[in-house]
């Protein structure tokens, strides 16, 4: 971190609503967020600030990997998903999980440390449970083989048109909004567990896409899609927001802590994804 002398600890700005939570929507005032650290150098770190100034109505949550293990182990000790979060090999992974079970417990709204979103949380219609967007990514350019669980859903399922807006797209998962135990995150994290025997102490030539298929977008695209070929209907919107949410928006990026990081998938030496007692 000496390379960035000008840090600022972002949790100061992650505090309690400080006026009052009347009318709760579905989808609860919390604002979920999460990184290794909580040091960023000062233009990341006043675009938090301002967004958090806009939102009064709404509690703020940093976690550190301390509590998020915190937060696991309290929370989902108990649970399959436990043990496949504290062997997942790379951050991402964790970070994806954790996602998903804070969500499903409390309910609210994540966004990726390094994303942003260019409207106001107040104006999500407060009668709808879910938030539910598209990448412009398209499945069929995901690598599939190596032959990841989700491959074998997708390739014997028909497009669900009539269902999902753009169903050849990935469900976008950087940006997430769901009321507390919505049947899509259960959807995810059970998925995540019936997966783990794929993943569990074996190498991969595409790490990367391992752990995207594992705990990222390509399971949670299935989650979306069995919940809405199992009947259920949900709240859509358009490519990234309908254009308001903006993926690795960082300001003056050549002093980005968050970009400045080394590749944690490169100087990993083993490629394990998924460590478990067997």
């Amino acid at each position: 971190m000496s390379n960035f002398p000008e840090l600022i600890d972002i949790r100061s700005f992650y505090t309690p609503a400080s006026i009052s939570k009347e009318n709760p929507p579905l989808i609860p005032r919390n604002f979920f967020q999460t990184y290794k650290t909580s040091l960023f150098d000062q233009q990341h770190a006043e675009w938090m600030r301002v967004y958090r100034s806009k939102h009064p109505e709404f509690d703020f949550h940093f976690h550190g990997d301390q509590e998020m293990d915190d937060f696991m182990l309290e929370n989902w000790g108990k649970h399959p998903i436990y043990p496949i979060y504290k062997g997942a090999q790379f951050g991402p992974s964790k970070a994806d999980i954790w996602r998903y079970c804070i969500l499903y417990k409390y309910g609210g709204i994540y966004l990726d440390i390094d994303s942003a979103l260019l409207f106001n949380l107040n104006s999500i219609p407060a009668d709808i449970a879910e938030m539910i967007s598209f990448e412009e990514n398209e499945l069929k350019n995901f690598s599939w083989h190596e032959g990841w669980p989700s491959a074998i859903f997708f390739m014997n399922r028909e497009l669900p048109c009539d269902k999902i807006f753009t169903p050849k797209n990935i469900a976008l998962q950087w940006f997430l909004a769901f009321r507390a135990e919505h049947p899509i995150l259960k959807g995810v994290i059970d998925l995540i567990v019936e997966h783990a025997h794929f993943y569990a102490n074996r190498k991969f030539e595409n790490v990367l896409h391992a752990v995207v298929s594992f705990t990222g977008p390509i399971v949670y695209t299935q989650a979306v899609w069995q919940y809405v070929l199992d009947g259920g209907n949900v709240s859509q919107f358009g490519h990234d927001v309908n254009g308001l949410a903006v993926f690795k928006n960082i300001p003056n990026q050549e002093e980005s802590v968050y970009l400045n990081e080394p590749n944690h998938y490169e100087l990993q030496k083993s490629k394990f994804v998924l460590v478990l007692d067997t």
